[in-house]
């Protein structure tokens, strides 16, 4: 509309009845009228006061455009076009004085606008059906809301409105008043009931609000009486104390109204224009193909339709010359191309019929359609012409056939010729279908969770397959559907004995139709750890020698699973010890021999062992004796390489009581039997690695 027709004009007045506009807003000062020019306070006796409300009202309909400030108002002009935008007269019936909100005389405000110039009148305003303030609306309060009227004083200040707005004194049109009367702009309310007052009255333009999806607002009040809707969640807008935020609100609906009327006044808006033909330009240029009729919230305002709406009311949109239609399952699929006509005309709206009665489709009333004919409509949106179209009729019997046609309609109301009727049957239904794109055989370890992934489609196209699944193994397999269609198993290695199982997928459509699906899947044996080599002896020189032992070099699992490790010793106080992750650490303590076992174990509790000795001695002692002083067996060290060593024993007297030549090492002694010895001291000598050691012995 912008581009093409027009940005507003300071010739079309809007009246924002509401809470005072903050009327040196950086994006709305100039185009607020002031107090001398018009805007009037009925609270208070002096003068206006800046409320958020009416302030965020405003800017929707009228905030400076293209002035490099906060933004847009539908119908604010362009600045740096010098084109200016529509005026607002604020007409103060709410005021915030300390914590209180204080009311105004609505009826007053209303007649007060009509006289000073206004041809729009906003009210985003209504009547609470809250009555005792609970935050909730009974069923009682609700009853009494619906029987409610507005006071005689509104009724008559709207009439005045409608009927004299741009009129002078004896109800003629003013000459440069782009309006013969006004309209008057209200909002539906906000308590989610099928009534809205003084929005009812039927004389005015109800206005009912649309989220964030462009669905009916879960806070709008609906029924046949409301005229027309617009956005109502969350609008960003200009906001008191020269700031900007988001609203939500059938309040926040009404100024899109009365600024779409705006623009349609600035364009249109000429002597013998009137509110009623303002009012068919939104209705009937609204769009019809968005909001479901059920809703109850009338059309979703459209700019371009009502600016447009005098040009496109009488004209006829071309026929479908040419359409193909096929089958799957019970959709048929209807392909087309936009056509225009001579004056580049083109359809909103293309609607498809289908019958198994072809007499129906004979002088078929098309805004009367009988209940034996199905539609579908698709809107055309911003398709030019050539440009190729297809929508889906869904939901007909399967195996049946049918007669179809098209028509293209325009939001005038005016139809098509209908095309070519044709005949084709719909298909028997398809089931669904599965798709597994890792096969149809797995493998799963007893200690893992394996996911198998899929997904589900209806042929046909619909939502709402089911799909179950059973298993051999019982609760050893869930299902689960992470999005729309997609699915994946959880098959529990833990869950049932190793083997082999089956599992079967049956998905069911909405009519029924349904597919199984088998796998087959090995649960596989838990195997223990193993010993990949046993882990060396370890010497110590010294009480302060430490060493570290990878265990990843020792242990290994087949089955791929994490190890835990424990370590336990056979004496206490030798050495410290402890496992992080897969490091053994060991440090000295005290000289001595202990023997330390390293268990691996996995996640299921299978478990294999290795034992080494560790023997801290001191630093000099290449060859050591013990116990000593003993009584039956001694033992001889020697160094930690395993060599062949001369051992003897000679008694004080000289005599030798024992020799031998053995192999032996710092982890593998020599034992010599010396229960048969008498008492005494002896001395040892130990031939090893081409020394001789000498080591004095007392035998007990």
């Amino acid at each position: 509309v912008w581009d093409e027709y027009t940005v507003g004009s300071d010739n079309v007045i809007v009246a924002v009845v509401d809470g005072g506009i903050q009327m040196n807003h950086e994006d709305l000062s100039g185009a607020c009228l002031t107090s001398d020019e018009g805007s009037c306070s009925f609270v208070t006796g002096y003068g206006l006061t800046p409320m958020a409300h009416g302030t965020h009202v405003a800017g929707t309909i009228g905030c400076i455009n293209n002035n490099s400030k906060g933004l847009c108002g539908i119908a604010g002009g362009d600045y740096k076009s010098g084109i200016d935008g529509v005026r607002l007269l604020s007409c103060m019936i709410f005021a915030e004085i300390g914590d209180e909100t204080l009311s105004g005389d609505a009826a007053s405000a209303i007649v007060w606008a009509a006289d000073h110039g206004a041809v729009v009148c906003n009210n985003s305003w209504g009547y609470d059906a809250d009555y005792n303030g609970d935050g909730e609306i009974s069923e009682q309060e609700a009853d009494t809301f619906r029987s409610s009227t507005i006071p005689t004083s509104t009724q008559n200040a709207i009439d005045y409105f409608i009927e004299y707005a741009g009129c002078d004194n004896d109800g003629n049109q003013l000459e440069d008043s782009p309006m013969k009367g006004g309209l008057v702009v209200f909002a539906a309310g906000n308590d989610a009931i099928d009534w809205g007052n003084p929005a009812y009255y039927e004389p005015v333009l109800a206005v009912g609000a649309t989220d964030e999806n462009g669905d009916q607002a879960y806070f709008s009040n609906y029924g046949d009486w409301v005229d027309i809707a617009a956005p109502g969640y969350w609008v960003y807008s200009t906001y008191s104390d020269n700031q900007y935020a988001g609203m939500a609100g059938t309040s926040m609906s009404c100024p899109h109204v009365s600024g779409v009327a705006a623009l349609v006044l600035a364009y249109r808006g000429r002597q013998g224009y009137t509110p009623d033909m303002l009012k068919e330009a939104l209705i009937g240029g609204a769009n019809y193909s968005i909001l479901d009729s059920s809703t109850e919230i009338g059309p979703l305002l459209d700019a371009y339709g009502a600016v447009t709406w005098e040009d496109v009311a009488e004209v006829v949109p071309p026929e479908i010359s040419s359409y193909s239609v096929s089958a799957y399952g019970n959709v048929l699929t209807f392909s087309w191309e936009v056509e225009e006509d001579a004056d580049g005309n083109m359809a909103d709206v293309y609607i498809a019929l289908a019958t198994t009665d072809s007499q129906l489709l004979s002088d078929i009333d098309l805004d009367n359609i009988p209940s034996g004919v199905t539609t579908v409509s698709l809107s055309n949106g911003s398709s030019t012409a050539g440009t190729s179209l297809s929508l889906e009729m869904k939901d007909l019997e399967f195996s049946t056939a049918y007669y179809v046609s098209m028509v293209s309609y325009m939001r005038n109301g005016n139809y098509s010729a209908l095309s070519e009727v044709k005949s084709i049957s719909t298909t028997a239904n398809n089931p669904p279908v599965f798709t597994f794109p890792d096969g149809d055989s797995y493998s799963v370890h007893a200690h893992e969770t394996l996911t198998v992934s899929f997904t589900v489609a209806d042929p046909d196209g619909y939502d709402g397959v089911s799909v179950e699944i059973s298993s051999d193994t019982g609760s050893a397999a869930s299902l689960s559907e992470i999005s729309d269609g997609t699915y994946f198993i959880s098959i529990n290695g833990q869950g049932a004995a190793a083997g082999t199982y089956s599992l079967s997928i049956t998905a069911e459509d909405i009519h029924g139709g349904s597919t199984t699906h088998k796998i087959s899947y090995q649960i596989l044996p838990n195997h223990a750890p193993t010993l990949i080599e046993d882990i060396p002896n370890v010497l110590f020189a010294s009480t302060k020698d430490n060493i570290t032992i990878n265990l990843y070099n020792y242990f290994t699992d087949e089955d791929g699973e994490s190890l835990s490790y424990t370590v336990s010793e056979s004496s206490s106080g030798v050495v410290s010890c402890s496992v992080s992750s897969l490091i053994l650490s060991i440090q000295a303590k005290g000289y001595g021999t202990t023997t330390l076992t390293v268990t691996a174990t996995d996640t299921l509790g299978e478990s294999t062992s290795t034992s080494f000795i560790v023997l801290v001695r001191g630093s000099s002692a290449t060859v050591d004796a013990y116990p000593n002083p003993v009584k039956t067996t001694l033992y001889v060290r020697t160094g930690e390489d395993a060599l062949s060593t001369g051992v003897k024993l000679v008694s004080e007297t000289g005599q030798e009581v024992y020799s031998a030549t053995a192999l032996t090492s710092a982890f593998n002694p020599l034992a010599v039997d010396v229960s048969s010895f008498a008492a005494g001291r002896y001395v040892l000598s130990v031939d090893y690695d081409g020394t001789e050691y000498e080591l004095s012995i007392v035998k007990l």
